[in-house]
């Protein structure tokens, strides 16, 4: 069994084998008050992407205060790398937050963990009805009588400005070796009219310069094709012009998620540390595995089981230790950070996390952004990539728009393909 050592890491990051997007932090909670945040689209599977015609998205969360108190949420426009837009003419205060304290519902009898569960969606003609502007947006969720910021994150809102189709094909890099030679290459084509947006503007091509390619839910690393880089895997063509193509020649496909699936109190009962009723995990760096569910998660509701149990995740390793291993999925939004880093005891990496019952995704990953040396890469790994296009609008000082996005799934199996 071969392993990607330390060097050979660096060595695709270098060759930009591996592409990390530095960007903020997906969806996280600020305080241990809300517990379980969830934002996704039409499913758990999906990313948060809202639309200008209305199209919405979805947060879940639950509160253990003994009390409901007066939650809103806040929302601020941000550019394609997620800083805030500063002109209040895209970020108005009075105007983008909802109007009223957030809904919720109280948790079944027989939970202990929590008192409250929320479930919001949005736009909604009461809460919040449209947002303005396309482009990259950060929530925030306080508490008004306290004015305390308990969890934040992001999502999209896009426009049907474009119409782009995507491709995903089955590219083999000639430098590399088995299974690192095994990428997915995604292109992206639309096409910019002067005056289609229905508005009576006139659009500028040459101000569509960046493609972002986001695989499955995967919000930590994503793969970015821009106009001005100097990346030797992405490609422009038709730059200037109203016929755009933007192509990415190394994705690393990865491998089908590891499952793992706590319903069932009977299996794995309460009032305990769980564990994997299979034993601990082990590398799949040459192993093909089962078909996941794209990164979704599927939660027990509305029985006196839909409560937090503490599980351990534990990963059997016996070669000389990473210097650090995250375990990462659908219970914590996918997020390599110092809750889900793993300690190393006696030959595995473990760490205990406390998630609602249900049936999450999940992987391992040396350090942020390799996720192939513990989990392995095959072209028959069946993944969403999802493309958001920008575009920078000059006007109010200037501001980044999302004009559309696309969604296309891989073959999931070994065959190259040809242009």
């Amino acid at each position: 069994l071969h392993l990607i050592s330390g060097d050979e890491v660096k060595r695709l990051l270098i060759l930009g084998i591996i592409l990390p997007l530095c960007s903020a932090s997906s969806q996280e909670s600020l305080s241990p008050r809300l517990k379980g945040l969830r934002v996704y689209g039409a499913t758990s599977a999906d990313l948060p992407i809202a639309s200008l015609q209305g199209k919405g998205i979805t947060w879940e969360f639950d509160l253990t205060d003994t009390e409901p108190p007066n939650l809103y949420m806040r929302f601020v426009h941000c550019d394609m790398n997620w800083q805030p837009t500063p002109t209040t003419f895209v970020n108005d205060d009075m105007r983008d937050r909802t109007r009223y304290p957030l809904p919720f519902e109280p948790a079944p009898a027989g939970v202990d963990q929590y008192r409250f569960h929320y479930t919001v969606r949005i736009p909604d003609a009461r809460l919040f009805e449209r947002f303005w502007y396309s482009g990259n947006y950060r929530f925030e969720i306080w508490d008004e009588d306290q004015s305390i910021l308990l969890a934040q994150g992001k999502f999209f809102v896009t426009e049907n400005t474009v119409r782009p189709t995507m491709r995903v094909s089955n590219y083999q890099l000639p430098s590399q070796t088995n299974p690192l030679n095994q990428v997915h290459r995604v292109d992206v084509a639309f096409r910019i009219s002067e005056q289609d947006t229905g508005r009576n503007e006139v659009l500028y091509p040459q101000q569509c310069r960046v493609v972002d390619i986001y695989k499955n839910v995967e919000w930590s690393t994503s793969y970015r094709i821009d106009v001005d880089d100097t990346n030797p895997w992405t490609f422009v063509d038709g730059f200037g012009t109203s016929n755009l193509v933007f192509r990415v020649e190394n994705v690393l496909p990865g491998n089908e998620y590891r499952t793992m699936d706590v319903r069932n109190a009977e299996l794995y009962p309460e009032h305990q540390v769980l564990r994997s009723r299979e034993g601990a995990d082990v590398s799949r760096y040459l192993s093909f595995g089962p078909r996941d569910h794209d990164g979704a998660a599927t939660l027990v509701r509305g029985t006196r089981y839909a409560d937090y149990v503490p599980f351990q995740f534990e990963l059997r390793w016996d070669g000389t230790p990473f210097d650090t291993v995250y375990v990462v999925g659908s219970f914590n939004n996918w997020r390599t950070d110092d809750s889900s880093r793993m300690e190393y005891r006696s030959g595995r990496f473990v760490r205990e996390v406390s998630m609602r019952r249900g049936a999450y995704d999940y992987q391992y990953t040396v350090g942020r952004y390799d996720w192939i040396t513990l989990e392995g890469n095959d072209w028959r790994t069946s993944n969403n990539y999802t493309a958001i296009i920008y575009y920078h609008d000059y006007r109010f000082g200037g501001f980044d728009r999302i004009l559309g996005s696309a969604r296309a799934r891989s073959a999931g199996n070994a065959k190259l393909s040809s242009d």
